[in-house]
């Protein structure tokens, strides 16, 4: 933790100072996200793939649920992310009844689970601080009774002291909610330091239309696996395999990939796109892939006649041609005339798209090879 100059005015005394603390991080971060049901539908493999390393899904609001909570929950684990959930708290209402929601969703946290949080920012008319604390108390013991980890507190610093102001729940995880574009966020003093920090609500990730809130997590992402009670990842690739059962992977060839190891750990990548970016591949000699930030969508040549080719493109750049333009998948495609199964004359283009396919002129037949193709009189 890094404390930086106060904000306050000099003439500020010094308990406001201290509430307007900077606190910058440990050192690494790791990139997340959270979600709900405004995101819609999510694409998960395009989040897995995007760089992002976990994410926080919401349960529900008080005692309603949330639509996509099922969807997302079981998404993030699917693409490996780290995952998390968490609710927005209502101290107005039934408190055990807002526990056993969570604990029901969740269950015991296994590993790759982070600790569910407590969303606390709540408008509540007629609700103390101290009974605040005292609803907040509840919901924290059951739920960790429910779930096997102490919970995550998230909220900020313009809202907490007003409506909570209380110092009980500082040894748990701080969320720190602070939409700026500072290098480092100003959090309630009532903790000494933050674990994450959603720091922007319009943020944009390969796979979600539209915003979504980004978070950082305060340290490595060894130290993330940690808080979700896993061991750090030490994996490594023997051949398509990842070999470390910590890491949970087994072998990326059974869903296409192959395996690239990252850092301290090993990863999943596809065959055909081993890098981030956008490209065009060929994921087989009739496919044609898409590849966009790591995430493939793919398409069969063959439906239409074609094959899969990256002959005369430009690297990681692919084609459908046909297989009358060009029969070998090894040709560069060129501009020629041939003749169509059905005797009709066509141009094939230089991308190797046959095109102004025509019926000879009466008493003439299409007469010609790959070498080129003409219209004559069969007799001549």
């Amino acid at each position: 933790m890094t404390l930086i100059a106060s904000c306050a005015p000099a003439d500020d005394s010094l308990e406001l100072a201290e509430h307007e603390l900077v606190v910058c991080g440990d050192g690494p971060t790791v990139e997340g996200i959270d979600v709900s049901q405004w995101q819609a539908t999510i694409n998960w493999d395009a989040v897995g793939a995007s760089g992002i390393r976990f994410a926080i899904v919401r349960i529900g609001d008080g005692l309603g649920g949330d639509t996509q909570f099922t969807a997302n929950w079981a998404g993030a684990r699917r693409v490996g992310l780290l995952r998390g959930a968490y609710q927005f708290f209502r101290p107005s209402r039934d408190v055990n009844a807002q526990a056993d929601i969570v604990i029901a969703a969740v269950g015991m946290l296994a590993p790759g689970d982070l600790p569910v949080t407590i969303d606390v920012e709540a408008p509540s008319p007629g609700v103390t601080p101290a009974q605040y604390t005292a609803a907040i108390h509840t919901w924290v013991d059951r739920v960790t009774a429910g779930t096997g980890r102490a919970p995550i507190v998230y909220t900020g610093r313009y809202y907490w002291d007003p409506y909570v102001a209380s110092s009980d729940f500082a040894g748990l995880p701080l969320w720190h909610a602070q939409y700026t574009t500072a290098a480092c966020p100003n959090i309630n003093d009532r903790w000494s330091d933050w674990a994450f920090w959603q720091y922007t609500s319009t943020g944009s990730v390969p796979g979600i239309s539209g915003n979504v809130d980004r978070d950082i997590w305060n340290g490595t992402y060894e130290t993330l696996q940690t808080l979700a009670g896993v061991a750090a990842c030490t994996a490594h690739c023997e051949g398509t395999t990842i070999v470390d059962a910590s890491c949970g992977r087994g072998d990326c060839a059974a869903f296409g990939a192959t395996c690239a190891e990252d850092g301290p750990g090993a990863r999943c990548v596809f065959f055909a796109c081993p890098s981030l970016g956008d490209a065009t591949v060929c994921v087989d000699e009739m496919t044609l892939g898409n590849c966009h930030d790591g995430a493939i969508t793919t398409g069969d040549c063959s439906a239409f006649a074609s094959y899969c080719s990256t002959a005369g493109a430009a690297p990681m750049s692919a084609r459908c041609v046909s297989v009358f333009c060009v029969p070998s998948a090894d040709a560069v495609p060129v501009a020629h005339d041939i003749c169509l199964p059905n005797g009709q004359l066509a141009h094939c283009n230089a991308d190797g798209a046959p095109e102004g396919a025509r019926d000879c002129d009466v008493g003439t037949a299409c007469v010609g090879d790959a070498a080129g193709a003409t219209c004559l009189d069969p007799s001549a």
